[in-house]
């Protein structure tokens, strides 16, 4: 197994670390629907591919964003997005 394959792998432990931790906020939680196998590709595809926008990758309502602090070390931001302008109903 390559070296990036098992930072990957290092990635998606840290975020099944990351939603399985009790004192984590709820909306970030609702994190582990994700297949983390998915996750893998996702991420896989994100850190090697040149069109990666700003190390963010975006799934659903949810951004992971990447950071290559050193070689062998990430640094995982988890954000959950959240739409500030709720519909009210149609106009009258």
């Amino acid at each position: 197994m390559s070296a990036e394959i098992l930072k990957i792998y290092n990635i998606i432990d840290y975020i099944k670390l990351f939603i399985s931790n009790d004192v984590v906020i709820a909306n970030i939680k609702q994190f582990d629907y994700f297949n983390y196998e998915n996750l893998i590709d996702v991420i896989s595809n994100g850190l090697t591919n040149s069109t990666y926008k700003n190390n963010i990758i975006s799934i659903d309502d949810y951004e992971i964003i990447v950071d290559n602090i050193e070689d062998t070390y990430y640094e995982i931001t988890i954000i959950k997005n959240i739409d500030l302008y709720e519909p009210k109903g149609p106009s009258k």
